[in-house]
């Protein structure tokens, strides 16, 4: 457990670090996500006041500084800041530096909406004079909620739902299709023809019991060896063969025909399916959020509509259950809508990620005498528990420290219950607990020790949940689905389930190797590995991960381990989700993105796993090390380049579901791999970013600050691993999981570093070309990059930086960017500009600083 000199349990606003940088890139954005429709805040349900400056976003999101009364706004020069680096330190970028003189006096910063006033004097805008707008201390006016219209027409009678399933093949030039199947034995002589229909595909109509069923079709005579990617498989006797999965008719099931939500509501229409047996169902209920809302049920025609207005801005996900006169259930247990009620529709590329290990991240419970949980006998401290849990995860989303950095995805590490014993680590040398997760032991459990003294994790994680939803914060859940703890039930219960003996996983040539075995060898010996090719544990595990999503509202997945995997679960994986959850219209897609360790040149084996029918993406391994040469090791940003461009090639449309990082929890951390390279796993070297601010320091300050900037402006939904964003130390695993430090503890280097990071992340946040623009290079050579993120439209940032001695060249600008004549104005709070003319753009850039411009 951590004492209370570095880890505090709750830290009041006004104790974290300043604050002041973020405030004008917070208005830039408008973002007040806690106003909803009715003028009530979704947490709290209290009202709120306006955001004075929300009347200066256009339809984009984005400022218009021409609006009446937007000049003071701090996007359109209302506010200037300089650098809290002492003058005599080493060169850093700081806020950029500028050719006009620099002043120590303290920026002036307008009220942010919600904020309590004070009794100081009107605030006026540093560049304009003008007084900047204060909060009305009256009510909002009252708002008018429009729900969305629902459009689907039912049908003239219930559907009723048909035993006969249907498998059909479009083959135009085979002469004759039959089936074997698992039904017949896979017996060739006994293989049913297809009938051909009009359109010149083949079908075949079968009634069977509920199930699934492997199968293959016979094109004259040949059996197909090669299955589509993009269609349910299994395997039966060592065979991968098509899936016919027939659900059971005799059950009532439901199609969601639209699902609408727009900055206030939801709605949505649902038909209901009859069973085949000729019972009918009699009851629905409908919740939002949980809560119940009324829903119109029209018997005759099986059309459920159900319709919620005046909601605060977060996730409002609708669940409809209904019941026969039989008393059956729906098919799927209930029909599962997730929205959202947002001011602009989000997408993933609109998100930053950030993992947290939560034993690492924050202890509520670090002064007290009886926490929940106590650390395991003989193991040492930095592989045993530390006390991180879910309250302490809320205290730091509750003070901001999410949104200070740009941050609106939280990756959590794997949160289901672990063993509390002391275990082997892979070098045999030490032992090691599960504080890290990745060990189950229950398929639908919580892990306890992330519960504390007043709630358990049940009680905590729904609140974490609602608490995120609330924010528009996406969580994903570590899905571990390669392998178990020996103590998980399902080895107890069904050992058939697991590869046969364990076959511990190496880089040492043989039957056990990483990459040449990747299926079947065991992370370790008490870590059985899942057999796949055993239909029943799909189906389990399938249906514990839809528990998830439905139980906690879930967002999305980080998949553990892909490359070791078969295809079929995560395909069936994808199929699932897509069928239970992806109604189309408003719903938000399920987010995948898949972890496959791989090597600079891997990106052939991360494509492997990435398409519709399976992940989204995946960590952008081969990026990692170019990044990291780039900027720990000199290498130069030609390479770096380079890399980026062939990446963009390999990937294809793929590219924006990828997610590049600089760290991780599998790598020695990047402020460490500056100082201490060689540095040991166990040893727990003293952190240099604790141990003030000398050249050491601002060395590794400025090198994570370069690397941050480049990370966080790439295309896809950019990774920031918890801590990287205080340079925190740490060598090798489990040493790169030290606990995080918070405010009031964090040294001056600590702040510095912090600072620089919320700026990138809110420059991230303040301009859509960031997220949504093509990479697209203007400048490169060893010491100095500079490019482009073009959404089209004249929407366009450009990102400049430099670890050599100060530059000054123009730059060349393309003419299809659209900048000619255009003044883009620094996106991390400074008077800098950069001016476009007759294609080029003057540039003059210190060592080791970096720039963000974007387009007004």
């Amino acid at each position: 457990m951590m004492s209370p000199a570095t880890q505090p349990s709750t830290v009041p606003a006004a104790r974290r670090a300043p604050t002041v940088v973020l405030i004008p890139l917070f208005l830039a954005l408008g973002l007040a996500l806690a106003a909803g429709c009715g003028g009530e805040d979704g947490a709290s349900g209290a009202t709120t006041s306006p955001d004075p400056f929300r009347h200066c976003l256009d339809d984009e999101g984005r400022v218009d500084c021409d609006r009446p009364g937007c000049s003071a706004h701090p996007f359109c020069g209302g506010a200037s800041r300089t650098s809290d680096r002492p003058t005599d330190g080493p060169a850093t970028s700081g806020p950029p530096t500028t050719d006009e003189p620099t002043t120590d006096e303290p920026t002036p910063t307008p009220p942010v909406s919600g904020v309590p006033t004070t009794d100081e004097p009107t605030p006026t805008s540093p560049v304009t004079d003008e007084p900047v707008p204060t909060i009305p201390e009256t009510d909002p006016p009252p708002t008018t909620c429009a729900v969305p219209d629902l459009t689907a027409a039912a049908p003239d009678a219930p559907v009723v739902r048909s035993c006969t399933s249907t498998v059909r093949l479009v083959a135009p030039s085979a002469s004759e299709v039959r089936i074997i199947a698992q039904w017949q034995d896979f017996d060739l002589g006994t293989a049913p023809a297809l009938d051909r229909a009009d359109d010149g595909s083949w079908f075949l109509d079968i009634d069977l019991p509920p199930g699934e069923y492997g199968f293959k079709f016979v094109l004259d005579g040949v059996v197909e060896e090669a299955l589509p990617p993009d269609v349910p498989t299994r395997w039966n006797g060592g065979f991968e063969n098509r899936n016919l999965i027939v659900r059971d008719c005799n059950l009532p099931d439901a199609r969601v025909l639209e699902a609408r939500s727009n900055d206030c509501a939801v709605a949505a229409s649902i038909l209901l399916h009859q069973p085949a047996d000729g019972a009918t169902v009699t009851t629905v209920q409908a919740t939002v959020r949980g809560v119940p809302v009324e829903s119109t049920f029209d018997a005759a025609t099986g059309l459920v509509q159900v319709r919620a207005g005046d909601l605060p801005h977060g996730k409002h996900t609708i669940r409809v259950t209904a019941t026969d006169d039989a008393g059956r259930a729906l098919e799927d247990g209930l029909v599962f809508i997730p929205l959202w009620v947002e001011p602009r529709r989000w997408t993933w590329q609109d998100g930053l990620m950030y993992l947290i290990f939560i034993d690492r991240f924050r202890d509520s419970e670090h002064d007290s005498p009886n926490p929940v949980g106590t650390p395991v006998d003989g193991v040492p401290a930095i592989a045993n528990y530390m006390g991180g849990d879910f309250r302490g995860l809320l205290d730091a989303m509750r003070e901001d420290w999410f949104d200070d950095l740009g941050v609106d995805i939280l990756w959590l590490s794997p949160i289901q219950q672990n063993p509390d014993g002391a275990y082997d680590s892979a070098d045999r040398q030490n032992l090691f607990t599960g504080f890290h997760g990745y060990w189950p032991t229950e398929p639908r459990g919580l892990q306890y020790r992330y519960g504390d003294r007043e709630a358990d994790a049940d009680t905590r994680f729904r609140e974490l949940m609602a608490e995120s939803h609330d924010r528009g914060i996406r969580i994903l859940k570590d899905v571990v689905l390669n392998h178990v703890h020996e103590d998980h039930t399902y080895v107890l219960d069904f050992p058939e389930w697991f590869t046969a003996e364990p076959c511990v996983c190496t880089s040492m040539p043989g039957p056990c190797n990483w990459d040449t075995n990747p299926l079947f060898c065991w992370f370790m010996e008490y870590l059985p590995d899942l057999d796949f090719r055993n239909h029943a544990i799909v189906q389990q595990v399938i249906d514990d991960v839809l528990w998830w999503i439905t139980e906690y509202d879930l967002d999305g997945f980080r998949l553990d381990a892909a490359k070791h995997m078969d295809h079929v679960i995560m395909r069936r994986l994808r199929y699932e989700i897509d069928r239970r959850f992806g109604h189309g219209g408003d719903t938000p897609h399920f987010y995948i993105v898949g972890e496959t360790y791989t090597g600079e040149d891997g990106h052939g084996l991360i494509m492997d796993y990435v398409a519709p029918w399976e992940l989204d993406g995946q960590f952008d391994f081969p990026l990692l090390y170019p990044i990291r040469r780039a900027f720990i090791e000199n290498g130069s940003f030609r390479n770096l380049a380079e890399r980026v461009a062939f990446g963009r090639e390999q990937y294809g449309d793929a590219m924006p579901w990828m997610s590049p990082f600089f760290g991780n929890h599998d790598i020695p951390r990047f402020a460490s791999r500056i100082s201490h390279p060689a540095a040991s796993a166990w040893e727990g070297y003293p952190d240099p970013m604790k141990q003030g601010l000398g050249d050491t320091q601002w060395n590794i300050i400025n090198r994570t600050s370069l690397a941050a900037a480049f990370t966080l402006t790439q295309e896809g939904i950019p990774l920031l691993y918890y801590g990287d964003e205080l340079a925190l130390a740490g060598a090798a695993d489990p040493d790169n999981r030290r606990m995080m430090d918070f405010e009031p503890f964090l040294s001056d280097a600590q702040r510095e570093m912090l600072r620089r990071t919320r700026e990138i992340g809110q420059a991230r946040r303040a301009h859509s070309a960031l997220r949504h623009g093509t990479w697209r290079e203007l400048w490169v050579d060893d010491d100095l990059l500079v490019y482009a993120r073009d959404e089209g439209g004249g929407s366009v940032a450009i990102v400049a930086m430099n670890k050599g001695a100060r530059r000054e060249l123009d730059i060349p600008i393309p003419t299809e960017l659209g900048l000619d004549g255009v003044t883009l104005i620094d996106l991390l709070g400074t008077p800098r500009v950069l001016s476009v003319q007759d294609g080029e753009a003057f540039l003059g850039i210190n060592d080791w600083e970096y720039v963000i411009w974007g387009t007004p």
